[in-house]
């Protein structure tokens, strides 16, 4: 449902729901992570066909 990041090391996932809150150590910058993991996202919806 939501992603976040520090812009340093740490990113943060929920996926909903009581204890879905994830948190991730990269070790380096998260941004990479998150523009794939959007992409990949976006991609999926499309797929599905669920586009406004």
């Amino acid at each position: 449902r939501m992603s976040a990041d520090d812009g340093m090391r740490l990113v943060w996932l929920d996926f909903g729901g009581e204890d879905s809150e994830k948190e991730l150590d990269l070790l380096q910058s998260p941004k990479p992570f998150i523009f794939t993991l959007h992409t990949f996202l976006s991609a999926k919806v499309i797929r599905l066909g669920l586009v406004a």
